[in-house]
């Protein structure tokens, strides 16, 4: 059936990975949410959506809002209709070393790599249970499959995602709902900007990776669009890394 009409729901979409994801969705005819902090980036997202002919809405989503995902549900279903699609594409990191990790730094990048996640997941599972049918699409990362050098929460937040989808498939995909992940090699984004901004690590990247170049925010729309199709009805707990080869060993093989 493909997504057109389909009311997808965003989060993290005002900029970088979440932006493209939106924007693809919107090319392909889904309703699209678009959900965030930034209202102004986000209104260019909702405006550069619109002008495809499509609708398109902006939802401000505080992932440290514990009242959030019930509002930001119930916004959307009385905008567009049921969320037939969630995305969760928010994310924050922070380089530390564990040994300068504060308590305080390990509940803000858990809450808003997880548990924020978590709850909107579960404010939108009702409706899919009822009508049988739904897509969760969880961004993680390569760097819950490799570790990174003072990236450990991040590193482990991204982990638990993965763990998600499987722990949510198993719970409710007998509903007609499927739970995957996408997970993303080095991709030019503003979050990344500090990184890419490295033509040293730039080109050590480069080199390690098969096809020889950083990712892009369409690749990762791709993979995502995939798993939100009923062509993908089959795909449970899995997750689809989308990296250029990166996690790929010298040579090919261990």
């Amino acid at each position: 059936m493909g997504v057109k009409q389909r009311v997808v729901l965003i989060t993290g979409a005002t900029s970088g990975i979440g932006a493209g994801i939106a924007h693809r969705f919107g090319q392909c005819g889904a309703l699209v949410a678009v959900a965030g902090r930034n209202v102004e980036r986000g209104m260019e997202v909702v405006e550069s959506i619109q002008r495809m002919g499509t609708r398109a809405m902006f939802v401000e989503h505080e992932l440290k809002d514990e009242l959030a995902p019930l509002r930001v549900i119930s916004e959307v279903e009385a905008s567009l209709g049921p969320v037939e699609i969630l995305v969760h594409s928010a994310g924050w990191s922070v380089f530390k070393p564990t040994t300068d990790v504060t308590p305080d730094l390990f509940d803000q990048i858990f809450q808003r790599n997880v548990k924020g996640l978590y709850f909107l997941t579960a404010a939108a599972l009702p409706g899919m249970i009822r009508r049988r049918h739904g897509r969760v699409i969880l961004i993680s990362s390569i760097a819950a499959l490799r570790g990174i050098n003072g990236h450990s929460l991040y590193c482990a937040s991204k982990a638990a995602l993965d763990q998600l989808a499987c722990a949510w498939a198993a719970e409710y995909a007998r509903y007609g709902i499927n739970f995957n992940t996408v997970a993303p090699g080095m991709v030019a984004t503003p979050m990344t900007a500090e990184l890419t901004a490295d033509p040293q690590l730039v080109a050590a990247v480069k080199a390690a990776t098969p096809d020889g170049r950083l990712g892009t925010p369409e690749d990762i729309a791709h993979a995502v669009l995939f798993l939100a199709d009923d062509n993908a009805l089959h795909v449970q707990g899995n997750t689809i890394v989308v990296d250029g080869g990166w996690i790929v060993p010298p040579g090919g093989f261990a």
